[in-house]
């Protein structure tokens, strides 16, 4: 019965020593990051983010969403060729 009362002490005295070691290690790497890279971040969007790069990708989006629509059409047909609907 000694084993397992020192084993259930020895749990909680771990369990606890690592959630404050891990909370400290966590709180440490977070406030060194968010020290640093709000800035780096913003200027990195801010260079990425042109007006060409969106107005490409926004007609790219429309091509593919055209070609989705064209193929729902086309199966659609294909499934009341095959299910007529009885009116």
């Amino acid at each position: 019965m000694s084993e397992r009362d020192n084993f259930t002490g020895g749990l909680l005295i771990g369990t606890l020593f690592g959630s404050v070691v891990g909370g400290l290690v966590g709180f440490i790497l977070t406030s060194r990051a968010n020290s640093s890279s709000p800035e780096k971040s913003h200027q990195s969007l801010e260079e990425s983010s042109t007006p060409e790069y969106t107005k490409e990708s926004h007609l790219s989006l429309e091509d593919k969403i055209a070609q989705l629509n064209l193929a729902i059409d086309d199966v659609r047909q294909k499934l009341n060729s095959v299910n007529p609907t009885q009116e």
